[in-house]
């Protein structure tokens, strides 16, 4: 039967959807139907199929010419006749389009495979059952989701994988993932080459290799990228060595001003690797802040989202994050758009560090730059944008012995200022 299904845009997300699926054998053919909620005939589209870098094949399809901001209904399947198989109905929602499109979105890293014997991932089951019920529009990916090193149970990378998107599935095949990687998708037993051939996103740009990348393949393929829904641009950024490559600053620089030239409102950039952290497992490296800061800045980047360090903080809006920082509010929860960078560090997402099987503790007090923290909990965060209007932020954090649910954090940024003296 089909398995490890899973959505994301490759193409325009407001009239396009991709769905990506396993299966153990190739079988004669793969598909893909598809229709508007409660429209008939059923529409078919044939998929390709590739063997997976773990056991079985993947099959993908890129479905187009879908409505805007409407709700499809689809199913895979593979074989014909007697040997047919197909997986039950499900849903999805293509993107809204225009400027004043109101949606929700999610952030998601450092996840684990649930059911760890040293009970690391103690969180992983609930989080992936919070965000079920939260139904956000899409999910974007920070890195660091199998952590197959560490897990003993699968006797190869590829099974831990497999694993990995069998738990995700539910929230997945409803609502299309956007993943950055991390140092663990690169390195510590994984390679890109187990992660990239089960993903199809956007063209993008390719990173050169450096000397913390695994140096037992070359890094071919699209590693950062970029994404428009409504008025909010995305851009995914891999930046996994303290030693940037100036190849992905020229590029983010590109991007960015490429974005606001054709009328962005809102600019949002997600990686692994944090600008900004004070845990004791991963602090951040400021030479790295001090390559790309100045980017964000100069674009006035409104949310730079990432994980690695495995507890939750927020900065107030910044300038000057390379040198001497610049809070510019120091309002807690409410912001003038276009004032200064927020960086959020939003994790873990259901595993803890194997240092000391714990959260990343603050051994210090919070510089004063830093709005909100906590370091007790798994972390996931829901942002909901209102067109041009308002970007808002939720942190929901979980307790992963209890499950207890509560809101870590929130704030809003209002209607961006574009005048150069704001």
């Amino acid at each position: 039967m089909p398995g490890q299904i899973h959505l994301s845009w490759a193409d325009e997300p407001s009239s396009s959807f991709t769905v990506t699926w396993h299966t153990p054998g190739r079988g004669t053919t793969a598909f893909v139907n598809f229709r508007e909620k409660g429209a008939e005939p059923w529409r078919k589209q044939l998929a390709k199929s590739v063997k997976s870098p773990g056991s079985g094949y993947l099959h993908s399809v890129t479905v187009t010419g879908l409505a805007s901001d409407s709700t499809y209904e689809y199913r895979v399947g593979n074989g014909e006749g007697a040997d047919r198989t197909v997986s039950e109905n499900m849903q999805t929602r293509t993107a809204p389009g225009g400027d004043s499109a109101r949606f929700t979105f999610a952030f998601l890293c450092d996840t684990g495979i649930a059911g760890r014997r040293d009970g690391n991932a103690n969180g992983t089951r609930r989080v992936i059952d919070g965000l079920v019920g939260d139904d956000p529009l899409f999910i974007l990916g920070g890195g660091d989701y199998a952590y197959a090193n560490f897990d003993n149970r699968f006797a190869t990378t590829g099974e831990a994988v497999d694993a990995w998107f069998r738990q995700m599935e539910p929230i997945f095949r409803r609502a299309p993932f956007m993943p950055q990687f991390g140092n663990h998708e690169i390195l510590l037993d994984e390679s890109y080459g187990d992660w990239a051939p089960r993903f199809n996103l956007p063209s993008g740009v390719k990173a050169n290799r450096g000397r913390f990348y695994d140096l037992r393949q070359a890094l071919e393929g699209i590693v950062s990228y970029s994404f428009d829904v409504g008025s909010v641009h995305f851009t995914a950024l891999f930046v996994p060595d303290p030693d940037v490559d100036p190849e992905t600053v020229a590029w983010l620089d590109r991007d960015l001003g490429e974005a606001r030239s054709r009328g962005a409102e809102w600019l949002v950039v997600y990686q692994h690797e944090p600008l900004f952290a004070h845990g004791y497992v991963h602090p951040a490296f400021p030479r790295v802040r001090q390559k790309i800061a100045p980017v964000l800045e100069k674009h006035r980047v409104d949310l730079h989202l990432s994980g690695h360090d495995q507890s939750y903080e927020r900065t107030l809006p910044l300038r000057n994050a390379a040198g001497a920082l610049e809070p510019v509010s120091m309002s807690r929860d409410e912001y003038a758009a276009g004032s200064g960078v927020l960086y959020l560090k939003i994790s873990p997402g259901g595993k803890m560090s194997e240092r000391r099987n714990e959260f990343s503790r603050f051994l210090a007090p919070a510089p004063a730059f830093v709005a909100a923290r906590s370091d007790t909990v798994h972390h996931y965060a829901l942002f909901s944008v209102d067109g041009s209007e308002e970007l808002g932020g939720t942190i929901i954090g979980i307790s992963g012995d209890s499950g207890q649910r509560r809101v870590v954090d929130s704030f809003r940024i209002r209607k961006r200022i574009l005048d150069d003296g704001n």
